[in-house]
């Protein structure tokens, strides 16, 4: 038994090391930082993966070879107080690993839970694709509760600094999204979701079916 516990950790540790070869290769020429802070960044994204949490102690025990725990720990740790990655720097990262061209769907939506007694709250703007949504840009709220309209033009400018309007073929958002000062208006039926479209230039509301300009 001792035996196979040593050889699938053997091969786990291999996989991993494998998987942390290929990232570093994908992320190289997108994410601006030297050979030994990228191997570190695409360990702790291999680790968070393989270990499914994102305590450092437990990821340092994710790292293959004959490295002390200890030493990968503090490696990590050095990470995080030295290396300030701009922010939205995945986002065209984003696209292109999903091989997405022209224009595609957005969805805005809001999450909200707690760590003890400390509210988490992220107003996140993702791609939409056939079978899933990949969040692309996003921002924590330091607050419990909705966003607001000026938190929801500040998320939509940054999109359109890197990809423009034309890259927007369809924005998807419910009801908390619908009473913004500028670019959204409520159906007057209280519509649950409304899409704005690009080209038609109006919201198309699920309920009611009819156009609302903004």
């Amino acid at each position: 038994m001792v035996f196979w516990g040593n050889l699938s950790r053997q091969r786990n540790a291999l996989l991993i090391h494998k998987a942390i070869t290929a990232l570093t290769v994908t992320l190289s020429p997108h994410v601006p930082l030297g050979k030994t802070r990228l191997e570190t960044l695409c360990l702790l994204i291999v680790a968070m993966i393989s270990a499914r949490t994102v305590n450092l102690s437990h990821l340092a025990s994710e790292r293959a070879g004959d490295v002390l725990v200890a030493s990968t720990y503090r490696r990590l740790q050095r990470f995080f107080q030295h290396v300030a990655l701009a922010e939205d720097w995945s986002a065209r990262l984003v696209v292109q690993v999903l091989g997405l061209s022209g224009s595609w769907h957005l969805c805005l939506d809001r999450t909200n839970w707690k760590i003890g007694r400390r509210d988490v709250n992220i107003l996140m703007l993702a791609i939409a694709t056939r079978r899933f949504r990949v969040p692309l840009m996003w921002t924590v709220l330091d607050k419990a509760g909705c966003s607001n309209a000026e938190e929801r033009i500040a998320l939509m400018r940054r999109y359109l600094a890197r990809f423009g309007a034309g890259s927007i073929r369809l924005l998807l958002a419910d009801r908390e999204f619908i009473h913004c000062r500028q670019g959204m208006r409520a159906c007057p039926r209280g519509t649950e979701m409304a899409q704005l479209s690009r080209r038609q230039r109006h919201f198309v509301c699920d309920t009611c079916e009819s156009g609302h300009e903004y």
